[in-house]
């Protein structure tokens, strides 16, 4: 589990995180079970490999667990082992250090401009509580994917199997709305280049498809037929989509855009050269350099979904499999550089689907539908036919980059400032009145003063170093809407907070709220503590109500943003998040606040 700041213990984590919840506890028990289950299986299978004789009742019961040492069909196996590792690796994505304060503003939160208003709503309960419990709730998702890649890993078959592919196809739907917001396909611009439709949907498509296909039907040479198509009929869908007008990849800062996106991440310059040279060819020749994209993608699809002869199969799985790893690099970046990489981005998963589906080569004077086991002429072999065409329709789930056509029929339309505005409850005018002045002492014990900040914009906000709920949420979004604004217009920005708390309001008690919260290397942010005396007085000067409820309950104060002009003047406040149902609209608004304000 990623640690943040001073969150080093055990009690420091479990004192800011409520398990009061019976959702909360039954997530963590889920969790804990499934990794469990997983690490039996996995010690009896070491075990057993070691020394079978010495551990015998270890290797029996792996046994039970897992499903038998039968041989299992290459296919199925490359799928399985695949998915597993996939599931495994991304949990240890999500233990990186900087993901409990950094996975929504630094992931979520650059997707989140232009989604539909339907689907942020849909994830703002998600995202708040991943802000008000951050290391909990990424605690619980290291050791769920963990547990899941585990299970999968050593269970070969049997109901244990089929219990962790059913908790991947749930945990997958969660990952895929919320985390990677639906692959982009709510929003124009969607591109397979670029990893629509999300990675995760592909674990979904692989776990329902050894969930439904017996694993009889594993071996017929027409199942890895179905795979090679069904990534043949993404490829066709997406150089379609490619080519799309109104997609904008014809333009040069769109195509441009694809591959410079991650080329800033620190890297090895050989590996960002190729990704910047493709950017400035696209900038230079946007219609030559899509075009390319476009006709390789359908070709290869093509190829794919019409080669019979093994031999040409080979052929279009190698295109196939070049075409996704050099996407995987040149314009995915390998999706795990940068420390805030959750999952290696989708075009390593198209690889691994095509792997699965590779062309067996036909015995010498037979011919190639002889050269793998088939089916007798009964009743088994119709139901496997049948099973076999169900799996051609579900491998070609992924070609879900279709859905943009549906959304942009029956979905509302993209949040505009005007409908952030109007979903916060607006911004409230003051008047331009002088701002009240006051003295303080920051997060690191300087002595800081409103007025020494005259010539930029001050965001003014009175939080609580002690709150888990509202306040962190706020601090949050400040810290988003300064990344929204740019280097520039940030540099003329100060992120400004009093402690809002009559019993916790040291220099101490503000620098840890600070480096918890990950705002430690936030430039302009500044966390002000004092005496009790002068922060009433500022509470006062400011009409900020601050009451401390008995029994140890969380202080009730007055939430917002005061908006200060450079001129040092009173010229708005922003409302508070507790009635906005978009948590990404109070950070779009505070960045429109600032703008206006300059």
């Amino acid at each position: 589990m990623g640690a943040m700041g001073g969150l080093t213990t055990l009690d420091g984590i479990m004192g800011r995180a409520d398990l009061s919840s019976p959702l909360g506890r039954l997530v963590l028990l889920t969790s804990l079970v499934v990794l469990g289950i997983g690490l039996i299986g996995l010690v009896g299978w070491v075990l057993g490999w070691l020394s079978p004789g010495g551990h015998a009742w270890v290797a029996r019961t792996a046994t039970r667990l897992t499903g038998g040492s039968a041989p299992e069909p290459r296919s199925r196996r490359v799928l399985r082992l695949g998915l597993g590792g996939l599931w495994l690796l991304d949990g240890v994505l999500q233990a990186q250090p900087a993901m409990p304060s950094g996975f929504v503003p630094q992931v979520v939160a650059p997707m989140l401009p232009g989604q539909p208003g339907w689907l942020l709503a849909l994830v703002d309960p998600l995202v708040r509580l991943w802000l008000e419990h951050p290391v909990l709730v990424d605690g619980i998702t290291v050791w769920l994917q963990i547990g899941l890649g585990l299970v999968i890993l050593s269970a070969r078959r049997g109901g244990v199997l089929r219990a962790a592919l059913v908790a991947s196809v749930g945990w997958g739907l969660v990952v895929w709305a919320a985390g990677e917001l639906l692959g982009g396909l709510a929003m124009p611009g969607a591109s397979w280049y670029a990893g629509a439709p999300g990675s995760v949907l592909y674990y979904l498509a692989i776990a329902v498809l050894l969930l439904v296909v017996r694993e009889a039907v594993w071996e017929d040479r027409a199942m890895r037929g179905h795979l090679r198509r069904g990534v043949g009929v993404v490829l066709i869908t997406a150089g379609i989509v490619q080519a799309w007008p109104w997609e904008g990849f014809w333009t040069g800062s769109a195509v441009s855009d694809l591959f410079a996106n991650l080329a800033q991440t620190p890297q090895p310059r050989a590996l960002s050269a190729p990704m910047l040279a493709l950017s400035r060819m696209g900038a230079g020749h946007p219609v030559l350099l899509n075009a390319v994209l476009v006709v390789l993608a359908v070709g290869i699809g093509l190829l794919l979904v019409r080669a019979g002869r093994p031999r040409w199969a080979r052929i279009a799985s190698v295109a196939g499999i070049v075409l996704a790893l050099g996407s995987w690099w040149l314009v995915q970046d390998f999706g795990v550089l940068g420390g805030v990489g959750t999952d290696p981005n989708s075009a390593v998963v198209v690889a691994l689907i095509l792997m699965a589906g590779w062309p067996l080569a036909s015995s010498a004077g037979q011919p190639a539908a002889a050269a793998e086991p088939r089916h007798r002429r009964s009743a088994l072999g119709t139901l496997a036919g049948r099973s076999g065409r169900v799996a051609t329709a579900l491998s070609g789930v992924s070609a879900l980059v279709l859905v943009p056509v549906l959304l942009g029929v029956i979905a509302v339309s993209p949040v505009s400032a005007q409908a952030a505005v109007a979903d916060s409850g607006g911004l409230t005018p003051l008047g331009g009145g002088p701002a009240p002045s006051f003295t303080l002492l920051d997060q690191h014990g300087q002595v800081r003063s409103l007025d020494q900040w005259r010539g930029k914009v001050v965001l003014l906000t009175f939080l609580d170093p002690e709150c888990y709920a509202e306040c962190p949420i706020i601090a949050q979004q400040l810290a988003i809407a300064d990344r929204a604004l740019g280097p520039a217009l940030a540099a003329r920005t100060e992120l400004v907070a009093v402690a809002a708390n009559p019993d916790f309001h040291s220099v101490a008690d503000v620098a840890t709220f600070t480096t918890e919260h990950g705002l430690a290397h936030q430039a302009n942010w500044q966390y002000l503590a004092g005496t009790l005396p002068a922060l009433q007085q500022v509470w006062h000067s400011y009409g900020v109500d601050v009451s401390a409820p008995a029994g140890g309950m969380m202080v009730i104060h007055t939430m917002g943003v005061f908006v200060i002009s450079p001129a040092g003047r009173l010229v708005g406040f922003v409302d508070d998040t507790a009635n906005t149902h978009l948590t990404a609209s109070y950070a779009a608004l505070i960045a429109s606040s600032v703008r206006a304000a300059q």
